[in-house]
């Protein structure tokens, strides 16, 4: 067999092979490698020599001329030859690589997510949340990309800069979500592919500042507008929001309440551990105001705040929705009672935990105790105090909670001799519309 340097004008200048023939060329630079040429003219790159397993050299493919550059196939059969030498049969490598690259193909980021949501969310207390945050605001940004091709510039690009023009707090959330969700993925030690979380060096608080402590809480115009909504919408949104209001309840912890927990004769609703945030079981008094929230309790099913005749817990989407719609209207009542602009009306943007810290500050003006204050708010006791003082405040907590309602009142229905009397029809035509939710 010839041996010649090749080039890729040498290799393009080949003539076919007389009919029925074949021949090829061996490179004088790579031992073993060459291009056989057909009778119709074919030029392809090949290999010759002693693979593991053969007792003779044999010749195999490295690919067609064309398809491959002469330096790509050079590339290749010195590939092989150092593979050969380690006793490696690059045809059971090239399969092993295809597999592999297959799998991660497989292992788009919408797939490994529905993975993370079954393994992992699903024993988290705020894993529905998580699930629904990152299915809103993630998912179709990297759904069908491999889970091993999302790079740090993707998260920047997708998430990250687009939040520092506008909606840091949600930045720093969901970048956060996405730390956490890479971080497991890696954990599962090569299940993905993963080695390395392509969030690794970004740094929430260099990116995004460092978190300002949250200390939003409502004014009484803002409070007895959110009373009045939640009086006026229907179940389950206008009873669980008032169940939030009367208990300075986490939303979840109202949300997923059940029947067994609540004992209308003995006037208690105990929140059993699994579902409270610190972990220990939480006793609720039942109020006045509490025993008529419970008239719209479905009356099969477990769950009492549910869209789906007690057989679901209610979601978390829409509800604050329609809390705030109706809270607008409500706001523009007001200002026509006031003599204002109802046009000029805006409702200041807040969240639902904000009722908590709301409720807390109400307390402390009411002159509650601190034990009592935290004890509502199902707080843990600190250090060694958390460890012997184990007394729940039950009866405080009832009078606390009493004070507070009477004191929602007064914020709800302020004296008439302070109010400039409504015009009915205004007031009529801003409730108009105001569907079932």
């Amino acid at each position: 067999m010839a041996r010649k340097t090749l080039t890729d004008r040498k290799v393009q200048s080949l003539k076919a092979a007389k009919k029925g023939k074949r021949y090829q060329v061996m490179d004088g630079l790579v031992p073993g490698f060459g291009v056989r040429v057909t009778d119709t003219g074919l030029r392809t790159y090949i290999m010759q020599a002693r693979f593991p397993g053969q007792a003779n050299p044999v010749r195999r493919e490295l690919g067609k001329v064309g398809v491959l550059t002469l330096e790509e196939a050079r590339e290749k059969a010195r590939a092989w030859t150092v593979q050969i030498k380690r006793g490696l049969d690059p045809s059971i490598v090239e399969a092993r690589e295809r597999e592999q690259n297959a799998q991660r193909r497989a292992n788009t980021f919408g797939a490994v997510f529905e993975d993370y949501v079954a393994s992992k969310l699903g024993a988290l207390k705020s894993g529905d949340k998580i699930e629904h945050d990152m299915r809103a605001n993630l998912l179709d940004h990297f759904k069908d990309k491999p889970i091993t091709e999302i790079t740090d510039v993707d998260i920047l690009t997708q998430v990250v800069n687009p939040r520092l023009r506008s909606g840091r707090s949600m930045g720093r959330y969901l970048l956060d979500l996405l730390k956490m969700f890479f971080n497991w993925v890696v954990e599962q030690r090569g299940t993905y592919g993963l080695k390395i979380s392509p969030a690794y060096g970004l740094k929430t608080a260099k990116i995004f500042g460092k978190a300002k402590r949250r200390q939003r809480i409502l004014n009484d115009t803002e409070m007895r507008a959110l009373w009045i909504a939640a009086n006026r919408l229907p179940y389950p949104t206008g009873p669980v929001y008032r169940t939030l209001i009367l208990t300075a309840l986490r939303l979840k912890e109202a949300m997923n309440t059940n029947r067994p927990e609540w004992d209308l004769r003995g006037g208690e609703w105990i929140i059993p551990a699994e579902r409270m945030k610190g972990g220990l079981a939480h006793a609720v008094p039942i109020i006045e105001e509490l025993r008529e929230i419970a008239g719209f309790f479905p009356n099969g099913g477990p769950f009492l705040f549910s869209n789906t005749s007690g057989e679901k817990p209610m979601g978390p989407g829409r509800p604050k929705q329609y809390i705030d719609e109706e809270m607008l209207k409500v706001l523009k009542e007001i200002a026509v009672e006031n003599g204002d602009d109802p046009a000029q009306v805006k409702l200041a943007p807040w969240r639902t935990h904000d009722i908590r810290r709301t409720v807390r500050s109400k307390l402390s003006k009411l002159r509650v105790q601190h034990e009592v204050k935290e004890a509502i708010l199902a707080h843990a006791k600190p250090g060694i105090v958390g460890i012997y003082d184990v007394y729940e405040y039950f009866d405080e907590k009832r009078e606390a909670l009493e004070l507070w309602a009477a004191e929602l009142r007064r914020i709800a229905e302020p004296a008439q001799d302070n109010v400039v009397p409504m015009r009915r029809e205004r007031v009529e035509a801003l409730r108009a519309g105001s569907a079932s939710r």
